[in-house]
This record gives structure tokens, sequence and C-alpha cells, in this order.
């Protein structure tokens, strides 16, 4: 296939994970098919936050980032009723960016996540699971309360669009009682992905025997 010949991201922040997701059915009634759709839950908001002052809000509680790709007509089209249907889903902070340098600046939140965590701990259990698109809310609302129930912090962020959350518990590796936490932390998320109508793996590993 060739190449786009342009992209358009728009970027939006909301108060609560349901609103964000509600946007992402949304699309579909738009008739509007993006070839991106990240979101990143409260925690990931907050630790590249403090680490990269992107001046995100403080209360925000969801952060999507869409992109779609097309002609120039296309793009510009089609982001248009991106960011109609973010507003109308009570997205804030909405930004659309016009140019390929602006593009970059919008993502630059979602690459942040990894070396942001960093300050959580010196091991990272990062797990890939993955439940129907309608359930993400109620998968991170279940992941947030494993995190608390065994001490440990937790970041979701990942593919909305599909149901492919990225979940990361960080613990010190020289803690042997923060390990074994976060491991049943690892398998209580695991439990709650299959109890959801999901999988414990969309990515990660996938093709190994």
């Amino acid at each position: 296939l060739p190449l786009p010949e342009a992209t358009r991201t728009v970027r939006a922040t909301f108060k609560t994970m349901r609103e964000a997701c509600a946007c992402v059915a949304s699309f579909s009634r738009a008739r509007v098919v993006p070839v991106a759709i990240e979101v990143l839950d409260r925690n990931a908001i907050a630790a590249v936050e403090s680490q990269y002052a992107f001046g995100l809000a403080a209360d925000a509680g969801a952060l999507l980032i869409v992109s779609v790709d097309g002609s120039v007509e296309e793009v510009e089209r089609t982001s248009r009723l991106v960011e109609e249907v973010l507003r109308e889903g009570g997205g804030f902070d909405v930004l659309r960016a016009e140019t390929r340098e602006a593009e970059d600046k919008l993502w630059d939140v979602r690459r942040a996540i990894s070396p942001a965590l960093k300050k959580f701990g010196t091991l990272k259990f990062n797990e890939d699971v993955v439940v129907p698109r309608s359930r993400v809310p109620e998968l991170i609302e279940r992941v947030e309360e494993i995190g608390r129930r065994h001490e440990t912090f937790v970041v979701n962020f990942g593919h909305a669009g599909d149901g492919n959350i990225h979940v990361n518990f960080m613990c010190d590796r020289e803690d042997a009682e923060a390990v074994r936490r976060a491991r049943a932390a690892v398998r209580d998320t695991f439990s709650a992905a299959v109890e959801l109508g999901g999988t414990i793996s969309g990515e990660h590993g996938i093709g190994y025997v």
C-alpha cells in the first residue's frame, strides 16, 4: 500500500476513563476510522507530568491521542470530526495538530511514559492484556483496585481502539516482598482480563511456542 498523503492528530483530556472510552465508540457512529487511538490513565498522566511538565490538567482522569490519515482533504475533514466527537464527549484542553512537528509534540506525552516510570521502581512488570473495547474502563478500574490491594503502583495505557492495554506494575527489584506483591497483582490482572471476556496478551510473546 502507498504511504498516506497526510496525517492529523488530535489530543484531548477527560475527567474520567469512561468518558474517554465512550468517545472511541462514537467514532464509528461518526464514520471515522482512526489509524491510532491511544489512551493514558490518571497515573500515566501524573507520571509524565511529574517528570516533563507537559502542562496536563492535574485532575485529568484520562487522555486520548487520536490520529487519522488519508489525502489532505480527507484528514482535514476527519480530524475536525474527531475533534467534534472528543469535545461533545466531555474532552477538554483539545489540541488538533496542523503540522507534522505539532503532531510529534502531541505524541511526546505517550513516548514519555516509559522513561517517566523509572522513578517509580527499578523493576517493571509490563503486561498487555486485551478485553472487548467496551470493557476497557472496567478493566482499568479493576487494575487500579488490584494495585491498591497489593500496595503496588500501576500505570495503564494502550490501544483503546482494540482494547489492548499495557498494564505496568512498578516495584524495587531488591525488595523481595514488593516483587511478590507485584507478581500477585499481575496474576490478578490476568484473571480480571479473562473474566471480562478478554485474553492475557495481545502483542507480547505472540508467535512464541
